[in-house]
């Protein structure tokens, strides 16, 4: 009945470096963006104790921006992405206990979903001034151009074992399994 008095407590630590480089030129312009950052918990009474991955624990994040200014009135931009997958808990195998499947878990944290990447890119045409906007552009984009699968999650299904058991095995979960088309138009009156 009191859920705070069963809430561990315990300490994180995170440090982390990061790196930025951009270049504006009149034709190409970009940015180059890395950083390397970790965030461990100790809690007693989880993990037996030992320090273990945060659930935002993703030590990798690069980012690559690229814009090409191709006429005056039209542009092209691309935008790539990575990150170190996040850390889970995952069983690595199961044992029957009464025909029910029991699962056998390692370290807290110890294993990953696979890393996340994906590339956007943009068209984007800029219109010259008229009497009702005084800047405006169209912009077409693809979000996850090349149809990366990126897992942010796992399920269980089970399946039946030959001896009428049952165990479960890790289902991943995506979103965005296509490239996302998008649209937009932008004024300033």
């Amino acid at each position: 009945p009191y859920i705070g008095t069963i809430v561990r407590t315990g300490e994180n630590k995170a440090y982390g470096i990061e790196a930025d480089i951009a270049k504006n030129g009149k034709k190409i312009s970009g940015s180059l963006s890395y950083s390397y950052s970790r965030v461990i918990s100790e809690i007693l009474g989880i993990n037996d104790g030992k320090p273990y991955p945060a659930l935002w624990d993703m030590p990798h994040d690069l980012r690559i921006n690229l814009s090409w200014q191709i006429k005056k009135r039209f542009s092209v931009s691309a935008n790539w992405v990575y990150n170190t997958g996040k850390p889970i808990t995952f069983p690595v195998g199961f044992y029957l206990h009464d025909r029910t499947p029991i699962p056998i878990y390692p370290d807290r944290n110890s294993q990953r979903v696979p890393d996340y990447h994906r590339l956007d890119v943009g068209l984007k045409l800029d219109f010259k001034p008229n009497k009702l906007f005084s800047k405006s552009s169209f912009t077409f984009g693809i979000y996850n151009a090349y149809l990366q699968k990126n897992v942010l999650s796992y399920r269980y299904s089970d399946y039946p074992w030959q001896n009428d058991g049952k165990t479960y095995v890790g289902v991943e979960n995506s979103v965005f399994l296509f490239a996302v088309p998008s649209l937009s138009f932008k004024f300033v009156i």
